[in-house]
């Protein structure tokens, strides 16, 4: 690894955790059924990221949503209207807001990781670049989280501190190895959004997300929604 790579990790993380410490710090803001602060800290690797490559003139091929926008956003289009279908314990006054701000939550953690992070570690191993981002994203979490390892391993997990911290790194590794495909494969990073998303929301969900994503990404190459519709 070389020492820009390295200053580029340092700096990013030290932005990403303090930022979201300090927005830990705020009192309670809910509105609608949405918990703003929860969100606030969610924008830490965001921001995070956003400086870094304004601090040093980084490029990346990544963005929003990628090089096929249409098919990107009708992926959004059925994951939403899937959660939305499913999500029949709460009414519709409170899944929306409910997914409209764990969208945001979520798509503010992916530009960090997989936007910001995924751009600078390119340069590694195929094996060492997901435990690096997924080293960082563990630690992140302890910026604000009261109960970090119950919080990304479950609220049943009692296993020893060592088990835990080896288990939430090794887990969060592969994560990010899988999500680091998708933004390869589509330069989007609302890819990795939705997945991340659907883990927070039901079972549906995530089925149908892993399929749609998966099934979009199979046919990244032969088939463009964008062209399709011109036909």
């Amino acid at each position: 690894m070389t020492k820009s790579t390295t200053l580029h990790i340092l700096t990013f993380f030290g932005l990403a955790f303090g930022l979201t410490f300090a927005f830990s710090k705020f009192p309670p803001i809910i509105l609608y059924a949405i918990d703003f602060r929860e969100m606030l800290c969610g924008m830490g690797p965001l921001l995070g990221g956003l400086v870094c490559y304004q601090i040093y003139g980084i490029s990346t091929s990544y963005s929003v949503a990628g090089t096929q926008p249409i098919k990107i956003w009708a992926m959004v289009g059925l994951v939403s209207f899937t959660f939305l279908l499913t999500n029949t314990g709460t009414s519709s006054s409170t899944s929306l807001p409910f997914m409209l701000s764990q969208m945001l939550y979520c798509f503010g953690e992916e530009y960090g990781w997989r936007h910001y992070l995924q751009t600078v570690t390119n340069p590694l191993h195929k094996w060492l670049q997901p435990f690096v981002i997924g080293l960082i994203w563990f630690v992140w979490h302890f910026a604000w989280l009261p109960e970090p390892l119950k919080a990304m391993l479950g609220q049943n997990f009692n296993a020893p501190l060592p088990i835990g911290i080896i288990t939430g790194i090794v887990s969060l590794a592969l994560f990010s190895m899988f999500l680091g495909w998708t933004i390869q494969k589509t330069g989007a990073v609302l890819v990795p959004t939705l997945i991340h998303f659907a883990t927070k929301s039901n079972s549906g969900t995530l089925l149908a997300t892993i399929i749609v994503v998966v099934l979009g990404i199979i046919t990244w190459d032969t088939f463009s929604l964008g062209k399709a519709m011109r036909k």
